[in-house]
């Protein structure tokens, strides 16, 4: 008869009693993972779809746009397939470019102030406010800099994100 030593029974239920509670815990996680918090897949829409976000977003849009300044007729070109409200954020985003045109080429303070302004509160729009972050305040301290004549940010955010906005204003 082999000898134990003593407290290795009790160690070999604890350690039996934290096995099971481990694989316990490993099977909640599992099948909370597998059925109760199944990610909802975002809807996806074609060319056509598109077109009629943007159109719509376009007829009720709820911000001013600059006086000389219209919305393109359509949006981007899309190719394949885009998340729902991708034409209605093109037409937030355009109109965040037609500010940021007015801001960098108008000799008008008072044009240059509420342009200011506009590009300021992107962040805060009804679409933004739905399906965009900003928690550093990224369009807030762009605007305030160009308040205070400093455009720098206003400009390379035109130049590198209002492609399709210069194409569409210069007629291409």
């Amino acid at each position: 008869m082999t000898q134990r030593h003593p407290g290795t029974e009790r160690r070999e239920k604890v350690w039996r009693f934290a096995t099971c509670l481990v694989v316990v815990a490993v099977g909640f996680v599992l099948a909370g993972c597998s059925s109760a918090e199944q990610q909802v897949q975002p809807e996806l829409i074609g060319p056509d779809k598109y077109q009629q976000e943007y159109e719509m977003a376009v007829a009720n849009f709820p911000e001013p746009m600059p006086s000389n300044i219209s919305f393109p007729a359509s949006p981007a070109p899309l190719k394949g397939l885009a998340e729902a409200s991708v034409g209605e954020a093109q037409a937030y985003f355009i109109w965040a470019c037609a500010w940021q045109d007015t801001l960098l080429n108008s000799d008008d303070p008072v044009a240059e102030k509420k342009a200011a302004e506009q590009i300021g509160k992107f962040s805060s729009t009804s679409w933004a406010e739905l399906h965009y972050q900003d928690p550093e305040g990224v369009w807030k301290k762009m605007a305030e800099k160009a308040t205070l004549g400093d455009v720098s940010e206003v400009r390379a955010s035109f130049d590198g994100d209002c492609i399709y906005y210069r194409e569409a204003r210069n007629g291409n």
